[in-house]
């Protein structure tokens, strides 16, 4: 497994891979991966020829009062783990992305069946992870 940790380096790859016709999935983390992460990287196998882990702890999925600089991050184990149980093409691991400047041109809305769930505890997190999720996929644009 590769790691990039920069967009234009995972483009660089993807754009390679995509002239081939190469099917490429996506499987967006924070981090801290456990057993459901790795079932779906597994899952990948045989449904597309390459799989991009992403992990990126979206610091705009936090409220002010909520702990960003306590989230663990273990790129390190995350690795280990990708490597032994569900191995990824390449892991894109960023600190502070690229693909969540100030002023996003996309923007997404979550309504409907998420209301009265998450949305009634933290108002802001759906959309602000489906945000986060949307520019990582773009990301993925060659």
């Amino acid at each position: 497994m590769r790691t990039v940790d920069t967009v234009r380096a995972l483009r660089d790859e993807i754009g390679a891979w995509r002239k081939d016709g190469t099917r490429v999935a996506l499987v967006p983390t924070m981090g801290a991966l456990h057993a459901g992460h790795l079932a779906l990287v597994a899952r990948h196998e045989g449904l597309s020829d390459r799989v991009v882990v992403s992990i990126f702890v979206n610091p705009k999925q936090f409220a002010p009062h909520e702990d960003f600089d306590c989230y663990p991050r273990d790129i390190q184990s995350d690795s280990a783990k990708l490597a032994k149980h569900a191995p990824a093409d390449i892991c894109l691991c960023q600190k502070v992305p690229s693909f969540l400047p100030s002023g996003l041109r996309d923007r997404v809305e979550v309504s409907g069946p998420s209301a009265g769930l998450e949305t009634d505890f933290r108002p802001h997190f759906l959309s602000r992870c489906c945000n986060g999720r949307h520019q990582i996929a773009n990301s993925l644009d060659a």
